[in-house]
């Protein structure tokens, strides 16, 4: 009897130690294929090598940068053409552009149905002179001519008080949850609405 005990428990024993082995080994080969796609990712945008920042917003219509609730009207430009912007690109030899898509402001360059945390006006493109999505249109043309489109997007909103990097402790605890959905909302936008985003 106890030589049936003592195989069993080193069969068993054998059996939890192999089950180990590959699940850590699973688990290797999923953070290594993981890692490999980020690496791949990484290499690819550093092959792009030269492109365009385009910070084109509410600023674009004021001196200055940051100042937030700035009136919505004022965003009023005349002739937006992505087109141009994607072509310059192209003569100057750009694999990708970047667009600000929101500065520290607040103010987005796209049609944002996230409602802002503590009662704060919408602050975007469909309440301003010029209702159209600036996103949509920088993305379509960069595509249309082969260009990466690429985002930027500020998660400090003086819109709506969110601090970003000059929060405190205190403040962050108080808000956290309402601007985190904001944000992440905000991201889930911008991630989704636009097709496959570098």
């Amino acid at each position: 009897m106890k030589k049936t005990c003592v195989r069993f428990e080193c069969e068993f024993s054998s059996l939890v130690i192999r089950l180990t082995v590959a699940a850590l080994m699973f688990s290797i080969m999923s953070v290594s294929a993981e890692t490999n796609a980020l690496y791949q990712a990484q290499s690819d945008c550093i092959n792009w090598r030269f492109g365009m920042y385009i910070h084109f917003n509410m600023n674009t219509f004021y001196p200055g940068w940051g100042e937030a609730r700035r009136d919505p009207k004022t965003f009023a430009p005349t002739n937006v053409d992505c087109g141009q912007w994607a072509r310059a690109a192209v003569s100057a030899k750009m694999k990708f552009g970047v667009l600000v898509t929101k500065h520290h402001d607040g103010f987005c360059l796209w049609p944002s149905n996230q409602t802002p945390p503590r009662s704060y006006a919408h602050y975007t493109v469909k309440e301003s002179a010029y209702p159209y999505d600036i996103v949509k249109m920088y993305v379509d043309s960069f595509r249309v001519y082969k260009l990466q489109p690429g985002l930027y997007f500020s998660m400090w909103d003086a819109s709506c008080g969110i601090l970003g990097c000059y929060a405190t402790p205190a403040t962050v605890r108080a808000e956290w949850a309402a601007d985190s959905a904001y944000v992440m909302g905000q991201l889930t936008e911008l991630m989704t609405n636009y097709g496959e985003i570098p």
